[in-house]
């Protein structure tokens, strides 16, 4: 495998998998239509923005420039376009409406799934309109966000209750977060979740100062 993209380039991921072999093939069709590229990695250990979250980020990435995504994209896609769809696989039974909304947000499924979504678009006539339209409701719900963890709010909660610094750097995090994405960049949380951790942040500081006073208090005795 080459790693031919220039340190500089804005990138954006083109495949994140934890399988080498998937991650081998890819680079292969890469190099094939001379896309450039570079393979890396997630960084390893424990992440404490990852608590509450089903499943850890995958430790294999595929990136490319921004510039060549479409185009990387449509390579991706098309050397599954002539694959079966395997028996028992969720499209077989897939409405019209699943089909749109895997189309409208094709930065959350896999190629193989987008190819074969493409393909039975086409086979139903599906319309446009209505793919316009699923696109649209899919960047509205980027842009607002998702809730954060239930772990990860309560555990920020928790610490900022003992004054602990920790629990402003969580209240930080979840504010400052944000999802790169195809549509942009969008804050990762949603507003209710970034303005809990807005309070977390301010109790967490109160805290701090008033045991902070009461150690001073007690030491002066």
């Amino acid at each position: 495998m080459k790693n031919t993209l220039r340190d500089r380039e804005a990138v954006c991921v083109l495949l994140r998998t934890t399988s080498a072999e998937e991650l081998k093939a890819a680079c292969e069709l890469l190099d094939k239509a001379e896309i450039s590229y570079r393979a890396t990695g997630t960084k390893a250990g424990f992440d404490i923005m990852e608590v509450g979250r089903a499943g850890g980020p995958a430790d294999k990435l595929l990136l490319i420039a921004k510039e060549d995504h479409p185009r990387a994209c449509e390579v991706m896609e098309q050397s599954y376009a002539s694959t079966p769809l395997p028996q028992g696989h969720f499209l077989q039974e897939a409405t019209d409406d699943e089909i749109l909304e895997i189309l409208a947000a094709p930065e959350e499924w896999s190629f193989f799934d987008l190819a074969q979504a493409r393909k039975m678009a086409r086979a139903r006539q599906l319309s446009a309109v209505d793919l316009a339209e699923k696109k649209v409701a899919h960047v509205t719900e980027l842009r607002e966000g998702r809730p954060a963890p239930k772990m990860l709010m309560g555990l920020g909660w928790i610490l900022s209750l003992v004054g602990s610094g920790i629990g402003i750097l969580l209240g930080v995090g979840i504010i400052i977060s944000m999802e790169q994405t195809p549509h942009g960049s969008f804050p990762k949380y949603d507003k209710a979740s970034r303005e809990s951790a807005a309070n977390m942040i301010f109790v967490s500081v109160v805290m701090a100062v008033v045991l902070t006073m009461l150690l001073l208090t007690l030491n002066g005795r």
